[in-house]
């Protein structure tokens, strides 16, 4: 089952979905070009060399989205660090207000989304909702439910997961 991204914040993934449902979650809108650029991590170099632009995965977004979902590897290397994570706290007072964290890549669990089978499984459809220029949001919801999750990914030789909305209630 996907791990959800660590928030440390009481209306994270975590807690508001049980393990049945527990999901995990980025993105919202891109920044500017600082803020998606990648930042050095020893642990994951050491661990996954990072190909050149010409090595993407996928020559589309169609391409590369489900291979991002299914490989944890991928995620690692096409995940921009501090990932920017936005969640709505439903405990502020009077409406629940969005939060955004920067999440470093050490806090981060790794498969950061669902992978496919866990999609279906769960019920999750996704699906490219706007792609403009090296911009695109992946829309990862729930039918008839509150679990609604943004991918915001932006292209700099590859496409690369920067910043999570989760939107769910």
């Amino acid at each position: 089952m996907g791990k959800a991204v660590r928030t440390g914040k009481p209306n994270d993934v975590r807690r508001k979905y049980p393990a049945s449902l527990a999901l995990a979650a980025l993105l919202s809108a891109c920044g500017t070009a600082t803020d998606t650029a990648p930042t050095a991590s020893p642990a994951r170099d050491a661990a996954v060399a990072i190909p050149a632009a010409s090595n993407c995965p996928a020559a589309t977004l169609a391409e590369f989205v489900p291979l991002f979902f299914d490989d944890a590897d991928i995620q690692r290397i096409y995940a921009v660090f501090p990932l920017e994570n936005t969640y709505l706290d439903t405990d502020a007072e009077p409406e629940p207000l969005p939060v955004t964290q920067k999440l470093p890549e050490d806090e981060a669990e790794f498969p950061l989304v669902p992978d496919l089978s866990e999609q279906a499984t769960q019920g999750l459809q996704w699906a490219i909702i706007e792609e403009e220029g090296n911009d695109a949001t992946v829309k990862l919801w729930q039918e008839d439910t509150g679990y609604l999750i943004l991918l915001r990914f932006h292209r700099d030789g590859c496409w690369k997961l920067a910043r999570v909305d989760d939107q769910s209630t």
